[in-house]
C-alpha cells in the first residue's frame, strides 16, 4: 500500500489501488503512510472486509490537495499525537502543539468517503515543555502538529527550533541555536543534522527537503514536492521563519521564528525582552525569557521565565479566582503566555480544517 501510494503521487493523471487480499483481513502501519496530494482512488472490498490500522501509534491518511476517493474499508487505530514543547532551564519551555485528525487529516483537496468506518482514532495535544525562573538561557522551540519542540540551551541564551508537521526541532548547542523541524526530517542542532530535512542549525547546509540553512541561529523547517509546500527560511542572527509543515528556527540574539502551518515557533535567544516565537496553525508557541510566543490554531502558548511575568499572572488570576490559594494556582496553569514554563500549556485536542 505505501509504495502504491508513492508510485500515484509521482505518476500523471488519476490512479486506482486496490486490494487483493483475503477477506477480513488488517494493514497494520509500522510508520505513517506518504501523505496524499493528487488524484486517487483507493478502492477496498468493503468495510467489514479490509481494515487500515493506524497501530496506535500513527496517523492513517494525510491528504494534502487532489481528489481523493477512499472505499470499502475500516480506519482504525489511528492517532494524531501533536509535539510536545521543548525543554529548558533559566528560560521558559515550548507550548505543546495541537493533535490533529487521528483517522484522516485532511489540509486541502476534495474526499469522498463511501462505505468506510472510523473506530478507535484519536487525536491528542502535545505536553508543553518545562523551564524554569531566570534568564540566562535560551527559550525552547514550540511543539509541530506532529514533531516536538527542540531543547533551549539551559546554560548559554540560544534558542530550540520549533517542531514541524513530523520532523523535530533542532536542540540549541552552547554556541548556536537549533533548526526547525522540517515537513517529515528533524532540524539541524545537537540532536539534528541538515540532511534531515529540516532546517539547519550550528552554521549548516539547508536542509535536504526546503529546510533554510542555518547561521548562528538555525534555519527554519519546510517541506517540497508537493502542492502547497515551501521552503523555510535561513537562519542569520535570528532565525529563519518556517515553511509548510516547517517549524521556526530558534534564535540567537531576541525573537524566535514563527512556524509555517503546523509548525511550532523557535526558541527566544539572548535577551531578556525578547519573545519565543509563535506557532503557525496547529503549532506551539516558542519559549521566551519575558513573554512566550502564542500558539497557533489548537496549540499551547510558550512559556516565559521572569519574576515580573510570574506577577503579572497572577494579577490577573486575581481578578477571577475565587480564593488567593486559587489564584496561584490559575496562574501557576496559565503562565505559558505571560509567565514561567515550569507551567507551559498541554495543547487540547483540535479539530483542524478538515479531521476524522
Amino acid at each position: 500500500m505505501r509504495q502504491a501510494l508513492l508510485d500515484a503521487q509521482a505518476s500523471e493523471g488519476a490512479d486506482v489501488i486496490t486490494f487483493g487480499l483475503p477477506v477480513g483481513s488488517t494493514i497494520v502501519l509500522a510508520s505513517p503512510l506518504p501523505p496524499i496530494a493528487s488524484d486517487v482512488l483507493l478502492a477496498g472490498p468493503g468495510a467489514e472486509q479490509l481494515t487500515i490500522s493506524g497501530n496506535y501509534q500513527f496517523r492513517v491518511f494525510t491528504i494534502l490537495g487532489g481528489t481523493v476517493s477512499i472505499a470499502g474499508m475500516t480506519v482504525r487505530g489511528g492517532l494524531a499525537q501533536g509535539g510536545a514543547g521543548g525543554a529548558t532551564g533559566a528560560a521558559g519551555g515550548g507550548g505543546g502543539g495541537a493533535g490533529m485528525g487521528g483517522g484522516m487529516f485532511v489540509h486541502a483537496g476534495a474526499v469522498n468517503l463511501i462505505d468506510v468506518n472510523f473506530e478507535d482514532n484519536q487525536a491528542i495535544g502535545g505536553g508543553g515543555g518545562a523551564g524554569s525562573f531566570g534568564q540566562t538561557g535560551g527559550g525552547a522551540g514550540g511543539g509541530g502538529a506532529g514533531g516536538a519542540g527542540g531543547a533551549g540551551n539551559a546554560t548559554a541564551a540560544y534558542g530550540g527550533g520549533g517542531g514541524g508537521f513530523l520532523g523535530a526541532g533542532g536542540a540549541a548547542g552552547a554556541t548556536f541555536a537549533g533548526g526547525g523541524g522540517g515537513f517529515s526530517g528533524r532540524g539541524g542542532g545537537t540532536g539534528g543534522a541538515a540532511t534531515e530535512s529540516g532546517g539547519g542549525g550550528a552554521n549548516n547546509s539547508a536542509g535536504a527537503s526546503g529546510g533554510g540553512a542555518g547561521g548562528v541561529a538555525g534555519g527554519g523547517g519546510g517541506s517540497t514536492g508537493f502542492p502547497g509546500a515551501s521552503a523555510g527560511g535561513d537562519g542569520a542572527a535570528a532565525g529563519g521563519i518556517g515553511g509548510f509543515g516547517g517549524g521556526g528556527g530558534g534564535s540567537a540574539t531576541g525573537a524566535g521564528a514563527a512556524g509555517g502551518d503546523y509548525g511550532g515557533g523557535g526558541g527566544a535567544g539572548n535577551s531578556t525582552s525578547a519573545a519565543g516565537g509563535a506557532g503557525g496553525f496547529g503549532g506551539g508557541g516558542g519559549g521566551g525569557i519575558e513573554q512566550g510566543g502564542a500558539g497557533g490554531f489548537g496549540g499551547g502558548g510558550g512559556g516565559a521565565a521572569t519574576a515580573p511575568a510570574r506577577a503579572a499572572a497572577v494579577t490577573a488570576a486575581r481578578a477571577l479566582a475565587p480564593t488567593a490559594a486559587a489564584a496561584q494556582g490559575w496562574a501557576a496553569r496559565s503562565l505559558c503566555a505571560a509567565g514561567a514554563s515550569h507551567w507551559s500549556t498541554h495543547a487540547s485536542p483540535a479539530t483542524p480544517r478538515s479531521a476524522a
